[in-house]
């Protein structure tokens, strides 16, 4: 077997072979390994093809290694404890010493919130580098490609993200739909801002990146109603802005809002109808999903990041 015949050995297949010739039997490797006894089957098969050796034959003594299996043997394992040694270096992760680079992609939303997160991260891990990007798909190219380590962005966005099952998520908090309007907005001023109200004034909305209907038409819809869209922008915060000069209406997610009512420039009022909850997301690769130093970084940002912001909100 050339060497790039040895290249193509993953670790799983090596470990399959080392639990053979151990414990001598399938059905004993696969009891050591957690696995099925076919699943043992399949791999010894992929073996046999790459080596081009049996490694193992019957007989009436049993399970028996060639002696081309039972040379490997010994450098097998010291071959895989040298590898235990190396991971059990990794997960010596230190965040005050690491110099490992990080990035960080999360939506328009939410990246005012970051700043902080990066001043409490860097006095955890000093010396640690971070890129912080925009979040946009398909994320999951990014994520497998290493471009991108973590993502941060609420979980309506799944599915334009374009995410598949390589990608693994955990909650990072949970926030709101509110209605924004100018805070000398007539409706506010007579007090009438309710849900025929709300069909009648003009909106922003948000355009999602595949055109996909957005949460609040969804509701709408169940409700057999519509928004009468006047303008159609790229992301929430613009959404907030056109809304602070104009006699505009948007729904958006309160984090959007959060400055703008506390400058005093909009007024966020709690939508006359039900919406969902707004999940708070931070999405990885499966293949980072056991790295120690990501795991830290994970946590870091779980712990260092804001809770969605909120804001004052008129009911």
């Amino acid at each position: 077997m050339n060497s790039n015949q040895v290249s193509d050995l993953d670790l799983r297949l090596l470990r399959v072979m080392s639990a053979l010739l151990e414990t001598g039997g399938v059905s004993r490797a696969a009891e050591k390994l957690g696995v099925t006894p076919s699943a043992v089957s399949h791999s010894l098969s992929a073996l046999r093809t790459r080596m081009g050796d049996q490694l193992f034959v019957r007989d009436r003594q049993g399970f028996i290694p060639t002696p081309l299996a039972r040379a490997m043997q010994p450098k097998l394992q010291r071959a895989l404890v040298d590898l235990r040694t190396v991971l059990n270096a990794e997960a010596e992760f230190d965040p005050r010493t690491s110099e490992q680079h990080f990035s960080l992609a999360a939506s328009d939303c939410l990246m005012e919130q970051l700043p902080a997160a990066v001043a409490s991260i860097r006095r955890v891990a000093p010396h640690v580098r971070m890129s912080l990007l925009g979040i946009s798909g398909p994320l999951s190219e990014r994520l497998a490609s290493g471009e991108v380590d973590l993502a941060l962005g609420y979980g309506f966005a799944e599915s334009f993200l374009a995410l598949e099952r390589d990608t693994m998520r955990v909650s990072a908090g949970t926030s709101r739909f509110v209605c924004v309007l100018r805070s000398d907005h007539p409706a506010l001023r007579a007090n009438l801002f309710d849900f025929d109200c709300y069909l009648d004034l003009l909106h922003v909305a948000v355009r999602l990146p595949d055109r996909s209907r957005s949460v609040v038409n969804e509701s709408l819809e169940a409700l057999g109603q519509k928004r009468r869209v006047l303008l159609t922008v790229s992301d929430a915060r613009s959404a907030v802005r056109c809304v602070a000069n104009s006699d505009l209406v948007a729904t958006v997610p309160e984090s959007a809002a959060s400055d703008a009512v506390a400058a005093g420039e909009v007024m966020a009022i709690a939508p006359p109808f039900d919406l969902p909850a707004v999940d708070l997301y931070l999405w990885w690769h499966s293949r980072v999903h056991n790295d120690a130093s990501h795991i830290r970084w994970r946590n870091m940002i779980l712990t260092h990041i804001p809770t969605p912001l909120k804001c004052d909100v008129r009911h």
